[in-house]
Formats: structure tokens, C-alpha cells, sequence
């Protein structure tokens, strides 16, 4: 947490600055960065570096990805494999803290014991890159493996702690429903009945996901719709955002913790955002575009892809000129992230006297524009 904190006091201050080829190529070459030879580091810079930079990803992000993926108190990933994800990880904007709760809660003997090591590691950054929280991992899994609760098999309860982890289940609806359904009928009509109750109640509801039509959908509506079928294609489909006050954008369970018992009523009132990722070929595209070039394999493609941090990102000069009712330039020696979110003085004042009252703080992402966020 104190890494995380001074990372983003850094960000306040306004000293994090956006990644250029050269300073990333120093990092990589470092020893507190990747450590490869200077040849590699120049190599992947060139590679990563406008990517990356249209993200808003900076050094201090890097870093800690790399502190959380690398120690042997946390996911102790070898050198080559966080070599092989890191970017990706930072390009999607993973919470390096969450990604160690995950990882901790699923390798935990006295949680959910994925084994082997390298499994729990996997499943941990899969799902820190679809922004799904570890903090519920101990409460379902007593629930699932438990007598007092469903008291399915170990390797049955294992599979279903990751995927309801993934789903956004809420637990306690998952074991109240689960009893109550139990008294009228057998044991997995009872489980699956809970299943759909506890993903459905979940932050009352509201969070919709995209399904292969890219259109957004509550849960009730992909268990209306996809019947039996409805987990999987909840569990493939990407999650809604809002644009906040700030011009950034988040899912519904970020506006619950930042805005804590407000957070349905600033959702609601909150415009649905325009997501783009960077495809494989380098370009930006919509959820739209992603889902009529690839069809109906559109939502795999759009996970892996790297995560536009907002619609000023990686705008040159003359298109942020053309966006400045919404964006304005601030040149720092990189044009890739010179372009950044204009936010109205009225709002910037609110949020700062917030900050400094202790009701708001930075996020964890896109720490290149102003992102303050109450809590």
C-alpha cells in the first residue's frame, strides 16, 4: 500500500511523467526494471513504448507491476515470465495490490489452494485484467467447500471459486439462496438456482456486460436469454463503464468503492463509455469495429487487447486541437501523451476540496490526467 500511495502522491504532485522510448529502454536495462541486456532493452522499447504511452501507463506503474510480479513474498513470478506478461498487465491497467490479493487468496492453503503455484498465478493475472476483485476469495470458498455451506468436492469447489469470483457473485446471497432453495429441492438444482440469485443481486443489479451482439445486458437478462448457457457467456462478455466526473471511466464496482454508498446514484446519472482497445495491428478501434471484424469471437480478441486509458489518449497535436471541448495539449517532449482529459474548473476545485477533506483520492490508473475520484 505504501508503494501504491507514493506512487500516486507522485501523480498529484504532477512529477509521473509519460514513457518515451529512451526511458524505457533505461528502466528495462536497470536492475530495479527487467534487467535484460541493453540490446533487448532497445529492442522491446521500440516495440512497447507508443503502446504503452497510449495507455498512460508511466515508469511508476511499470515498477510496481514489476515489485508485485517478481518478489517471492508476492506472486514470484522468474525474470522470463514477467517479462512475458508485465506489459500486457500494465496496458490493461492491472492494480498491481488486487493482483497480489488474488494470488494470495487462490494459492492459500486455508482458501482456495490452487495448485500447482504457476495455476493460481495464471488465474490471478487473467482475472486482474478484467478487473475482478480477490477480497471475496475466502468468504466463497468457505461457502463452497464447507459443510456448513454447499460442501462440494474440493476440485469442484475450486473451479467454481474461480468462476464465481469472475462473475461477480455475492456471497452471502449465494448461501442464503442456496438454504433456501435446498429445503425444496436436490442439491445442484438448489446450487445453480443460488448461482443465478447471487451473480444477479450483485451491486443491485445494475452491471450490465456485452454480449456477442455488443449491445449490454444485466445478468437476469443472460439467464433469460442464454438459459444453461448464460455463465459462460457472462463470464466471456466485457463489463460496461461509466464516464465519471473526472472523464475517465470505470466499471460499477470502482464507483461503489470510490464513491461508496452514492455510487448507484452517480452511476445512473453517469454517460456510458465508448471502450477502445488497441488490436493487434496497431490501431484503435470500438467495441463496434472489434465486434464486426471478428464477430461473434469479437469479446476474446477485445480481452486482449490494450485498454485506450481515455479519448484524448494518443492524440497528436491537430487532433486534440479538434477535440478541445474535451481535450487540450500539454506538450512534455512526447507527442503520444501530450493530449490529455480537459476537466471543468468547478469540478477540478469540488474534487481537490475533496481530496484535502479526505473523501477522495487518486485512482490507480491513468495517472496522466486528472482522475480524482471521490470515495
Amino acid at each position: 500500500m505504501a508503494r501504491l500511495t507514493a506512487i500516486l502522491l507522485a501523480a498529484i504532485a504532477g512529477v509521473a511523467s509519460g514513457i518515451t522510448k529512451e526511458k524505457l529502454s533505461d528502466w528495462l536495462y536497470s536492475s530495479k526494471g527487467l534487467n535484460v541486456w541493453r540490446v533487448d532493452a532497445d529492442k522491446i522499447a521500440n516495440r512497447e513504448y507508443m503502446k504503452l504511452s497510449s495507455c498512460r501507463v508511466t515508469l511508476d506503474m511499470l515498477q510496481a507491476l514489476k515489485d508485485s510480479m517478481y518478489s517471492t513474498s508476492k506472486l514470484g513470478l522468474s525474470k522470463q515470465e514477467v517479462q512475458a506478461n508485465i506489459f500486457q498487465l500494465a496496458e490493461q491497467h492491472v492494480d498491481p495490490e488486487n493482483l497480489v490479493l488474488l494470488y494470495t487468496n487462490f494459492y492459500s492453503t486455508s482458501s482456495a489452494d490452487l495448485s500447482p503455484k504457476s495455476k493460481a498465478q495464471g488465474v490471478a493475472m487473467e482475472l486482474a485484467k478484467k478487473k475482478v476483485s480477490g477480497k471475496d476469495i475466502p468468504v466463497l470458498w468457505k461457502i463452497l467447500y464447507s459443510i456448513s455451506g454447499v460442501n462440494l468436492p474440493k476440485s469442484e469447489a475450486q473451479r467454481w471459486v474461480v468462476d464465481l469470483t469472475a462473475a461477480g457473485a455475492n456471497s452471502q446471497k449465494l448461501l442464503d439462496s442456496y438454504k433456501d432453495n435446498f429445503k425444496r429441492m436436490d442439491k445442484a438444482a438448489a446450487f445453480k438456482a443460488a448461482i443465478a440469485d447471487s451473480v444477479d443481486s450483485n451491486l443491485y443489479g445494475l452491471p450490465t456486460r456485452y454480449a456477442k451482439d455488443i449491445k449490454p445486458y444485466v445478468a437476469k437478462e443472460f439467464q433469460t436469454y442464454y438459459h444453461d448457457q448464460w455463465l459462460v457467456e457472462w463470464l466471456a462478455a466485457p463489463k460496461e463503464k461509466r464516464t465519471a466526473q473526472d472523464g475517465h471511466d470505470y466499471i460499477a464496482s470502482e464507483f461503489q468503492t470510490y464513491f461508496g454508498d452514492s455510487w448507484n446514484t452517480k452511476w445512473a446519472a453517469s454517460p456510458v463509455a465508448e471502450q477502445k482497445r488497441i488490436a493487434a495491428d496497431g490501431k484503435t478501434y470500438t467495441m463496434q469495429e472489434f465486434q464486426a471484424y471478428y464477430k461473434d469471437t469479437w469479446q476474446q480478441e477485445f480481452f486482449k487487447s490494450a485498454e485506450i486509458a481515455d479519448e484524448c489518449a494518443f492524440l497528436n497535436n491537430a487532433a486534440c486541437s479538434a477535440a478541445r471541448d474535451k481535450c487540450i495539449w500539454k506538450f512534455t517532449g512526447d507527442w503520444t501523451d501530450s493530449c490529455i482529459l480537459k476537466t471543468s474548473k468547478a469540478a477540478e476545485t469540488s474534487f481537490e476540496a475533496d481530496f484535502h477533506a479526505g473523501v477522495a483520492r487518486r485512482t490507480p490508473t491513468n495517472v496522466r490526467g486528472r482522475e480524482w475520484i471521490a470515495n
